[in-house]
């Protein structure tokens, strides 16, 4: 096992052991996103932390960020009509744990710019409900990326780094953006990158089609008449290829780092791509 894995493994017992309640192992039993973690830690590693003090910024950063995807899960689900006390509750408890974890670790001075990125998201969040994705793609899009990242862009100031990195979380949210609203798909009550591309690529009749016949042959047979998988092969290709191109102006482990994460996203996609095409 190569020391870059031993650091992830001690990550990821840190933020388990964080996240561990035994009335809150519905929200804290699901396998953690590497990816994430291998953008902060890559950030960390930048930034010039030593070993320590990057674990301790991955999993506080990586606990805020699970504390507000958990308020979201199950509004974003088909028929989501709201969260639960317990789903709300569990966010909370997640997203608190960062205070600890930085004061431990003499980072208090980043609770601040990530305070402020926690803000972002949740200003952001209240504009997506209300936004009318079927008039601005494109703007829902944007939106969409802002939020995946938001408190990994308040870590960017905190940590005071320069180019390439502000345009490499621009790019990350879009693959975010790209990967996580896979499963989510049309007639949930977000709809995913996916399905903006089939929305925006379809007739007035078809999107009647997509509008009321949710789920059907119809539905699955205009996902795949507008190659909605290959459209987010492809689009994630363009997202890893803009972040490759600029690895080489990082440290090695900067840039180890973000490879990983890339890989993370292509590997996810892969497994789930035959299922979008059946969509």
């Amino acid at each position: 096992m190569t020391d870059w894995e031993m650091e992830m493994r001690s990550i990821e017992k840190m933020i388990a052991r964080e996240m561990n309640h035994p009335e809150l192992r519905q929200w804290s039993s699901e396998p953690l996103d590497r990816s994430l973690i291998w953008l902060i830690w890559s950030m960390g590693a930048s930034a010039g932390l030593g070993s320590a003090l990057r674990a301790a910024v991955a999993a506080a950063v990586y606990l805020v960020h699970r504390g507000l995807e958990v308020h979201e899960v199950e509004r974003a689900q088909p028929g989501g009509g709201g969260v639960s006390a317990t789903a709300v509750l569990a966010g909370d408890f997640f997203s608190s744990k960062y205070y600890l974890l930085l004061a431990k670790y003499g980072l208090v001075s980043l609770v601040g710019v990530l305070s402020g990125g926690v803000r972002r998201v949740n200003e952001l969040k209240v504009r997506r409900r209300s936004w009318r994705w079927e008039e601005d793609p494109e703007g829902y899009v944007a939106l969409c990326a802002e939020i995946e990242t938001g408190v990994v862009r308040g870590l960017l100031r905190g940590l005071s780094l320069r180019d390439p990195w502000p345009e490499i979380v621009r790019a990350a949210g879009r693959g975010f953006a790209l990967v996580r609203g896979g499963e989510w798909g049309h007639g949930g009550a977000l709809p995913s990158l996916m399905d903006l591309h089939v929305w925006a690529s379809t007739t007035a009749e078809e999107r009647r089609a997509l509008e009321e016949s949710e789920g059907s042959g119809r539905v699955r047979a205009l996902y795949a008449k507008y190659n909605a998988g290959d459209w987010v092969t492809d689009q994630l290709t363009e997202v890893c290829s803009s972040i490759r191109s600029r690895l080489a102006s990082l440290p090695r482990l900067g840039a180890e780092g973000l490879e990983r994460m890339c890989s993370e996203w292509e590997a996810a996609w892969a497994s789930w791509v035959p299922v979008a095409k059946e969509r």
